[in-house]
């Protein structure tokens, strides 16, 4: 049985050419081929499922090879030739390439981590849903190639041309860039964590200028064309990128809508539903950075919310809510930063419904009270980060306005405690963020008789001191006060959108 399960092992025989062989599920360790007088060529061999760890491959020839499911790890390419080949879905960790060639080779579902690309060419090759993290990739050339879908993570570019080929949607967190060239007309599609624009080239149209002329006039220029194109999801990005420039606040959610009102009057059903995934796509990259405010996402999906599908196609429709649901399931479950809560427009309170029992009035009003102390003390704040504005019958209904984050992080510890003790609480319990505009909009007036305790308690700035650390550590809040409060709450719903104290 050891025998059936156990990798088959490379051994270098002597000879020169290993070519057109199976190498499926093959372990590649340990090895030395640059003392070889003649390189192995591997042309047209199959290396599907295969490891390689601490290879050194010298002058080898893997055109025509297919790297399906392989691992690669601590293994260096140098002077190799990967022409017409094709690598899928595999691996690669603290490996080289260096002054090696790829000529028509698809790169597919393809991980990078650690690894240094130097004085290597890429030409006309096929780059798609491919991920480089900490890697450094420097002095290469790529011409004529397709690249969609391309993630880079702390990775450093030097003397680096991307605008002789089609390079779209390429995402780029925390990366350097030194002597970096990228086409202007596809800026758009181009997502940005951190800084950028200072050390990077455009060229429009096979001519380099001078960004110095004006970065803001040339997004402005650029958003105006984009618009007029129908580019949406560039547009947006660009508005994005002029925030993240300029350190600006500006809003999206009304480019948003408009766009979303003009793609659902747009009779190519291609275009419709390629706009729509890259708009989601955006707004899941850019989440929880402060580059676009939490109050937008709030408004966003719930003008999302109020759309009528129907007339869409099935799977269309199946698809935009499933995208959806993604997107607020992020936005419910991710610890927020202070930055995207401090950012927010006239988020700094949201209004929360919670339905008890009146005779479980008084336990209620202690084990509710204890937990917003103790999530306030983790705030780092005086006072309690909430207001009860009023009651309904109806059981009893509370009111209540409360900052956004200690409201986010009492959901957050309501919706885990029930995974844990699901069986000993009732089960219709409902819990929800309800995204909805405006539906439960306050007369606050009438509710807080005279005085605005919203804006009593938008005083306290005690709470701009919201942090990751704060809001990341609902452990540390009582769990035997929320053991006791769950079981006494039918309902709790969030409503963000609901009090009328924004601006469009």
């Amino acid at each position: 049985m050891n025998s059936i399960i156990k990798p088959f092992t490379f051994a270098d025989d002597g000879n020169n050419k290993r070519e057109k062989e199976n190498f499926q599920d093959f372990l590649f360790s340990k090895l030395d081929m640059s003392d070889r007088k003649s390189p192995i060529s591997f042309y047209r061999s199959d290396f599907r499922g295969a490891k390689f760890q601490d290879v050194l491959f010298k002058g080898n020839n893997f055109s025509n090879s297919d790297f399906i499911d392989s691992s690669v790890i601590n293994t260096t390419f140098e002077n190799s030739k990967f022409n017409f080949s094709e690598i899928y879905n595999s691996y690669f960790e603290k490996s080289f390439f260096t002054n090696s060639t790829f000529s028509s080779t698809s790169l597919i579902k393809l991980v990078y981590k650690n690894c240094v690309i130097e004085n290597t060419k890429f030409d006309v090759n096929t780059f798609r849903e491919c991920k480089f993290y900490n890697c450094k990739i420097s002095n290469s050339v790529f011409e004529k190639n397709s690249m969609d879908e391309v993630e880079f993570e702390k990775t450093s570019f030097k003397n680096i041309d991307l605008s002789n080929m089609t390079a779209i949607n390429l995402f780029f967190s925390d990366c350097k860039f030194e002597n970096v060239i990228i086409d202007a007309d596809y800026l758009g599609s181009y997502f940005f964590k951190g800084k950028f624009f200072d050390n990077l080239k455009l060229k429009y149209r096979g001519k380099v200028f001078d960004l110095d002329i004006s970065q803001s006039d040339l997004l402005d220029n650029l958003f105006k064309l984009l618009m007029q194109k129908g580019r949406y999801y560039e547009a947006i990005n660009i508005v994005i990128q002029k925030n993240l420039l300029h350190n600006e606040k500006k809003s999206v959610f009304s480019l948003v809508k408009m766009a979303s009102e003009r793609l659902f009057k747009e009779k190519s059903q291609l275009k419709r539903t390629y706009q729509f995934d890259k708009i989601f796509r955006l707004l899941e990259y850019y989440i929880n950075t402060g580059y676009v405010s939490l109050s937008d996402y709030f408004r966003i999906i719930g003008y999302f919310e109020s759309l009528e599908l129907s007339n869409l196609d099935f799977l269309d429709e199946i698809s935009f809510i499933e995208k959806l649901n993604r997107l607020k399931a992020l936005i419910e479950r991710m610890d927020l930063t202070m930055n995207f809560i401090e950012n927010s427009i006239d988020t700094r309170q949201i209004l929360m419904e919670i339905t008890i029992d009146e005779s479980d009035k008084r336990k209620f009003d202690k084990y509710f009270e204890s937990i917003m102390d103790d999530i306030g003390k983790q705030l780092s704040v005086k006072g309690i980060p909430y207001q009860v504005v009023g009651t309904r019958k109806g059981s009893l209904i509370y009111e209540i306005v409360a900052y956004t984050g200690a409201a986010l992080i009492l959901m957050k510890m309501l919706l885990a405690f029930v995974k844990v003790t699901r069986q000993t609480i009732h089960e219709s319990i409902h819990l929800a963020i309800d995204y909805r505009i405006d539906t439960k909009a306050l007369l606050l007036s009438k509710k807080l008789g005279g005085r605005d305790q919203i804006e009593k308690m938008k005083d306290l700035k005690e709470y701009q001191l919201l942090s990751k650390k704060a809001l990341g550590k609902t452990s540390d809040v009582t769990s035997e006060d929320i053991e006791k409060l769950l079981p006494l709450i039918k309902s709790a719903v969030i409503y963000p959108n609901a009090l009328p104290n924004r601006k469009d």
